[in-house]
């Protein structure tokens, strides 16, 4: 519903090697549930993203992590807050 409204988002495409760097990161804490060591990892980044992540969102920490390694910037540089899905501001 959010694309209709707004259009799709403007985040850019994963880089594969990124992507997969950030999963390799996160599995193991993804498999302890330990949430807290993963959120730091974006938090270093990009805290505001971090502050907005809901707890176990473990998707969009991995999405959130590929785009600031990827870009080096955080996500709120990258797409306005405007083209955000309502859903990455869920606390």
């Amino acid at each position: 519903m959010h694309w209709i409204v707004s259009g799709p988002p403007n985040a850019p495409k994963a880089d594969e090697a990124v992507a997969a760097a950030v999963e390799r990161d996160i599995a193991p804490l993804r498999a302890r549930e330990d949430w807290e060591a993963g959120l730091s990892l974006l938090r270093d980044l990009d805290p505001a993203r971090a502050g907005s992540l809901s707890r176990n969102d473990w998707y969009r920490l991995s999405r959130s992590l590929t785009i600031a390694r990827q870009t080096k910037v955080p996500l709120a540089d990258v797409m306005p807050v405007a083209q955000q899905s309502p859903l990455m501001h869920a606390s």
